[in-house]
């Protein structure tokens, strides 16, 4: 699992009819992102955003705000997709 430092990331809301910004709490962070071989990409030490391996068809990707993400919300873990775990049909990652 490799940790990564990118001062510039951020998540969006994917269930909301708005567009919500989630920021990094510290843009100095190391734990930004990371990636490991077996699973999609997660954002955030505490996993704000982990997205597993069969996303779209086993509910076990999940958000865990506000960790190293700020959450404008007050919703925590249901801000990103209206419940803690989730199935993805669509993501785009970019770099």
């Amino acid at each position: 699992m490799d940790f990564l430092n990118d001062p510039y990331a951020f998540l969006f809301s994917f269930s909301s009819n708005s567009s919500i910004k989630y920021s990094l709490i510290d843009r100095n962070s190391k734990y930004s992102i990371w990636n490991a071989p077996n699973y999609g990409p997660t954002f955030g030490r505490g996993a704000d955003l982990f997205i597993c391996s069969q996303c779209d068809i086993i509910e076990q990707s999940y958000s865990k705000l506000p960790s190293s993400y700020r959450d404008p919300t007050g919703l925590s873990d249901k801000a990103l997709a209206g419940q803690q775990q989730f199935l993805i049909q669509d993501i785009e990652v970019y770099h």
